[in-house]
């Protein structure tokens, strides 16, 4: 499963809730039969029964809900799908999940794995955590080479970017 949208608020009266997609994109959310709302810990199991554009936000009914205040018990939560409903990837892109876990290297060495993806200034930041602790990396070019999913490897071109001091 992966986490496919925010939902942000109600719509109405008849409960319908008012969801922004984590990719900016509502296509592929329109054919979602299922999923799960994650908030405050809870997860809650949820059917959905309509899905419709609204501006570049998605306005959707889970079954069983049909009042405003039935649907205020999801807004704050995440939208939680099959991930045959993430948004397709492009050339040299990746889901978070996918880099999370694997082994960073540099040259055949392996010297640390990644943790964690956060939002940077210029581009998201990878935490490596090594033996001596964690360091943050631009996920840029300029220091992040070769990427091999099958192998789960991230190389670092750079490996000063790697020094804590």
């Amino acid at each position: 499963m992966i986490a496919l949208a925010r939902l942000v608020d109600t719509h109405g009266t008849q409960g319908e809730i008012k969801a922004r997609s984590f990719s900016g994109e509502i296509e592929h959310l329109l054919g979602l039969p299922s999923g799960e709302v994650r908030r405050s810990g809870e997860v809650y199991a949820v059917s959905i029964e309509s899905a419709r554009p609204n501006k570049k936000e998605l306005l959707l009914r889970f079954e069983g809900v049909h009042s405003i205040e039935e649907a205020r018990k999801y807004v704050g939560g995440e939208l939680w799908g099959s991930s045959e409903y993430a948004v397709p990837r492009g050339a040299d892109e990746y889901y978070v999940r996918d880099l999370i876990g694997m082994t960073v290297l540099d040259g055949d060495r392996s010297i640390g794995t990644i943790t964690a993806v956060f939002d940077g200034p210029q581009a998201p930041l990878l935490e490596i955590r090594r033996e001596t602790g964690a360091v943050l990396v631009p996920f840029m070019n300029e220091f992040v080479g070769t990427i091999d999913e099958g192998n789960g490897t991230l190389e670092i071109v750079q490996p000063w970017v790697m020094d804590s001091e």
